[in-house]
């Protein structure tokens, strides 16, 4: 691209779950919708890295503002994931397998929140030892993060979005009224521009408080049936995939842009395995990767117009609860947008 353009009535930055979900939406809306991604679509970042549990991984994980929005997403989930396969193919393997809370949780607080996320609690136990559920949440879901990746992105493309891989953003262009950005290809233009990049939305000359955490994960190799459902002790979580193989995780760790696995954390999450499911102890580790949260000030994602610069919305910032709030997030992004377009 040698010459400004302009590409896009709305322009996305960052091919995230989030940032594909809402250019999704938007698309679905007529809109002309180009998403910029710095590499490609895939590794290294939250969306592929996460383990694709959907609600909150503390009673606390989630404050008063974010949670329509959360309910939101997890009332139509399944009905979500439906459509964008219908649309691109790509299956995300959404699958209800529950979770069990272990000790030393505090079954009230569980009880309470899930109850004001939509969720359902099947039982409850007094029981304080490590490895016996202390609340049971039966309807719990996952995806398979990097499936659900990709059935975004095919379901775009499939809708008429284009989808630019390995064309990062330099920076925003215009003075209080974003008009466009500047990538290493040339300058693209758009009316709006939105801000979906994850933990790098803070690079972006937009005074975003976002910062990088790193969470790294192991995948187990196991077989069907070894795990029956997610497993929950003090933030850490054992998933059962379809395939039988189970992933642990996760660190939560500030150490910038840094995105190596280490010896430290495979050490400290197969402690945890051991603590949650003995059985599972001398299962193999098949993989170990690393990805960076987009981690806000406070609780709540950032969600809304820039303040200081007209033309730029932020959808950012979501730490470890991108996936799960990613449905409600696009739609709450989308109806913003649309509204002040009208």
């Amino acid at each position: 691209m040698s010459q400004a353009t302009r590409s896009a009535d709305v322009l996305v930055i960052g091919a995230g779950v989030i940032g594909l979900s809402t250019a999704l939406e938007l698309r679905r809306a007529g809109l002309r919708v180009c998403v910029l991604e710095r590499t490609a679509v895939g590794r290294g970042a939250a969306s592929w890295a996460g383990g694709g549990i959907l609600s909150p991984l503390e009673p606390d994980g989630v404050d008063d503002a974010t949670l329509p929005i959360l309910r939101n997403s997890l009332a139509g989930y399944a009905d979500w994931c439906a459509g964008i396969q219908a649309l691109g193919g790509v299956d995300p393997e959404y699958t209800v397998s529950g979770v069990q809370v272990l000790a030393p949780a505090d079954a009230m607080q569980w009880t309470q929140a899930a109850e004001a996320w939509g969720l359902r609690v099947a039982s409850i136990t007094g029981d304080a030892t490590a490895s016996a559920p202390v609340v049971t949440l039966p309807d719990v879901a996952q995806v398979r993060s990097p499936r659900l990746l990709q059935s975004l992105l095919q379901a775009f493309r499939s809708a008429g979005g284009e989808c630019v891989e390995n064309e990062a953003v330099h920076e925003l262009v215009g003075g209080e009224r974003v008009v466009g950005v500047r990538t290493g290809q040339g300058t693209r233009h758009a009316a709006v521009v939105v801000v979906a990049a994850g933990a790098w939305s803070g690079q972006l000359g937009a005074a975003l408080p976002i910062r990088p955490v790193r969470g790294q994960m192991l995948l187990l190799q196991a077989q069907p049936g070894d795990l029956q459902s997610i497993v929950l002790r003090e933030g850490r979580y054992l998933i059962p995939r379809r395939d039988g193989r189970v992933l642990v995780g996760s660190t939560l760790e500030d150490v910038g842009f840094a995105d190596t696995t280490t010896d430290a954390a495979r050490d400290s999450l197969l402690k945890s395995l051991r603590q949650m499911a003995p059985a599972l102890a001398d299962r193999p580790v098949i993989a170990h990767w690393a990805g960076l949260r987009p981690a806000p000030q406070g609780r709540a994602p950032v969600i809304g117009w820039s303040e200081e610069r007209r033309g730029l919305f932020v959808n950012s910032g979501h730490h470890r609860l991108g996936i799960t709030l990613a449905p409600g997030s696009a739609r709450e992004a989308a109806r913003r947008i649309l509204d002040a377009k009208a």
